[in-house]
Order: C-alpha cells, then structure tokens, then sequence
C-alpha cells in the first residue's frame, strides 16, 4: 500500500488538516460494482467490513471521493453515516469528498 499525501490526490491543501497530529486516514478513490450485480448490496457489504477493519486498526478517518452525479453512492456513503464536505477535487471538480470519523483521537471507536 502506497502512502500519498492528501494535497497530491486532492490537487490542494484542503484536506491536510484530517492527518494534523499523527491521525490515520484511509482514501478510497472510488468503488464500483459491475451494473449486473448492482442492487445486491455489494458495495455496503465491502464498505462495511473495510470500515470494521479500518476502526481494529486505529484509523481515525475513511475518506472518499465521488462523483457529484453518482445518486447511488452518495446515498450509500449518507446511510453509512459519512458526511459531505464542502471541498471539491481540484482535479476533478466534478468529484466531491465524504468523510466518516472511525475513532476518537484516544483511538476508541466512533
């Protein structure tokens, strides 16, 4: 697993407060299900285990990036409890990030 910062997936400095203090945040630039598949509950299911797996681990954050148009993952990242935030890709403009809190900065679930 490669580490990169956030200003060089991002194209700005926006988003570097969330690693301020040593805090693990985990990006996922995107998740997509083959359209055959879709509907079976397949991306909540991943993004659910990798969100266990992520508060075991001590991350702090799981970020992610969408596409402002994509109605189905920007319900899936609301359900999961993720919240928009107003920055926008500086690459994509097109592209919007959500951020859900994993745990508290003592490192205890959130």
């Amino acid at each position: 697993m490669s580490k990169q910062l956030l200003s060089e997936i991002s194209g700005a400095h926006a988003l570097d407060f969330l690693a301020e203090g040593g805090k693990r945040v985990f990006y996922v630039s995107g998740l997509g299900v083959d359209p055959g598949f879709r509907r079976c509950h397949i991306a909540e299911r991943l993004s659910v285990a990798l969100i266990n797996e992520l508060r075991s681990q001590g991350f702090t954050y799981r970020l992610g990036r969408t596409d402002i148009s994509a109605r189905g993952m920007r319900a899936l990242y609301a359900k999961l409890g993720f919240q928009e935030l107003p920055i926008h890709d500086s690459l994509y403009p097109e592209r919007s990030y959500w951020l859900l809190r994993l745990c508290d900065s003592k490192g205890q679930g959130g």
